[in-house]
């Protein structure tokens, strides 16, 4: 996994799994009070980090960062978890990805990586106009599966 902390010099942490094909500049517009810890590109999920300085931890998972947080070992206590739009069945058939939607996702190149996200991503030009592009390339994304 890849991390990003945004430091706001805060007691409390959100720690945030974000989605498939992610990366922290995708939520660099975000402001938040506490402290965020992103994660993303899950090709590995290992990670590194002192969480000792918190009173406060919450975690929130989204899409493929559900299945991520579900498999990683905390050894601290966590306040909220709130999962959105997952499980921890990623790659199960019934469960989670379907083998046709896996299909889209590994379908993805570079030359369409636009097209892609603006038939799945956003709904209107204005959203496309305020879009924050993930600077990961395809393969790197592609490799999480």
């Amino acid at each position: 996994m890849q991390k990003h902390l945004i430091n706001n010099h805060s007691d409390n942490l959100i720690i945030f799994f974000t989605v498939w094909g992610c990366d922290e500049y995708e939520f660099e517009h975000l402001q938040a009070s506490s402290d965020v810890l992103l994660f993303y590109d899950y090709e590995n999920l290992d990670f590194d980090f002192n969480f000792d300085k918190y009173k406060e931890i919450n975690l929130l998972a989204f899409l493929a960062g559900v299945f991520a947080a579900s498999v990683t070992d905390f050894n601290f206590k966590i306040n909220k978890k709130i999962a959105l739009s997952g499980n921890p069945f990623l790659f199960d058939e019934n469960l989670g990805l379907s083998k046709s939607i896996q299909k889209v996702l590994c379908s993805v190149t570079a030359e369409t990586a636009d097209d892609f996200a603006k038939n799945y991503l956003v709904k209107t030009d204005d959203e496309w106009k305020n879009f924050h592009h993930s600077k990961r390339t395809i393969n790197s994304c592609l490799a999480e599966f």
